[in-house]
């Protein structure tokens, strides 16, 4: 797929091959956990890229049905009917994303587990790639790769998933070869500075995972969250190559994760998190002072996302608990802006009783 190409449509009829029905069973088992929710229009499309894999171990494709209201449930299992290795689950834990992954990781079965959202693809040489490379290399648990980034309604690239991060320039790593490299750096530090792995990218030995499982209690960040607690909690060693084996389509109503409240619910989830790794973790002194360095930051966030929103009383609040972290001129200057926000709502709700 060429990188510099402006407009490229993916027709899964063209990209990827027929479904493999003689699979070997001596090649190791890969388990690929979908969550769908309302995925009706898109869900066939990333399922035949699973089926249309170059890889020709055994393979489980486990749909996690997440409550969709639309005819989801129906695709899948008519896909299941023709192709026994798809399993259709319904997530019967927490609703969202992190529950309905959890039902599909608690029900897998392979020696690998692959994870893809419902609304993308992979391309025909993703798993193949990946397990080849960890079957060959002991040294590694986890292995991703880049990705293309597509507007799902008009299927125009935007850009690659490295091309927008700097991790590949700042981390330490040792080259395995074929341009394969071993992160040999502080993981936690680094994914605490910039998220740079994507779940659907990512393919993981199932041993390394023990009994990890998603965060429930958060709905943004979860792949962050999740590859932090693998490596700190499981010694996890990742390594990865730049090369493009999977396709994120963007949808035009998630470009409004820049508004405030998806800024605000953002920042909610990350002082949930960073406040558990501060108590769930041994950590240096640096490490630690980083991390409430962050969650100060995450305070006034949601503290100034709350005053846009003219919810002064929960601006005030949060403004307070960041008190806890820091003390500086930046909360004086908020609390400010909170009481001039306060008295100009007044003002405005008083023009209107007249």
């Amino acid at each position: 797929m060429p990188v510099a190409s402006t407009v490229f449509f993916y027709n899964h009829f063209s990209l990827f091959t027929l479904p493999k029905e003689n699979r070997t069973t001596m090649s190791p088992k890969v388990s690929v956990i979908i969550p769908a929710y309302n995925a009706a229009l898109f869900i066939e499309d990333a399922i035949n890229s699973v089926l249309g894999q170059y890889y020709i171990g055994p393979i489980e494709i486990l749909v996690v049905d997440d409550g969709s209201s639309d005819h989801t449930k129906k695709v899948v299992s008519e896909m299941s009917c023709r192709y026994p290795h798809i399993i259709p689950l319904s997530n019967e834990r927490k609703k969202g994303p992190s529950g309905a992954r959890n039902t599909g990781l608690l029900s897998a079965s392979g020696n690998y587990i692959a994870f893809l959202d419902a609304d993308d693809i992979w391309l025909p040489d993703h798993l193949e790639s990946g397990v080849r490379f960890l079957e060959a290399n002991d040294n590694a648990d986890i292995v991703f790769f880049n990705f293309d980034i597509a507007e799902m309604e008009t299927k125009k690239r935007i850009s690659d998933w490295f091309t927008e991060r700097q991790f590949a320039k700042k981390l330490k790593t040792r080259e395995l070869g074929d341009r394969f490299h071993l992160i040999v750096d502080d993981m936690f530090n680094a994914l605490l500075t910039e998220s740079f792995i994507h779940l659907q990218s990512m393919i993981i030995r199932k041993e390394a995972l023990g009994e990890l499982l998603f965060n429930e209690d958060i709905q943004r960040s979860e792949d962050r969250d999740f590859a932090i607690r693998l490596y700190a909690g499981s010694n996890a060693r990742f390594a990865f190559q730049n090369r493009v084996t999977g396709i994120y389509f963007r949808h035009q109503n998630s470009l409004s994760s820049r508004s405030i409240e998806n800024a605000l619910f953002y920042s909610l989830d990350h002082i949930a998190i960073f406040s558990d790794y501060l108590s769930d973790y041994s950590l240096d002194d640096k490490t630690a002072a980083k991390l409430r360095e962050m969650i100060f930051e995450k305070y006034m966030s949601v503290s100034y996302n709350y005053r846009k929103l003219t919810n002064h009383k929960m601006a005030l609040a949060f403004l307070f608990r960041s008190l806890k972290y820091k003390i500086g001129f930046s909360q004086l200057l908020e609390l400010l802006k909170i009481v001039v926000s306060f008295v100009n709502q007044q003002k405005i709700h008083g023009k209107g009783r007249h």
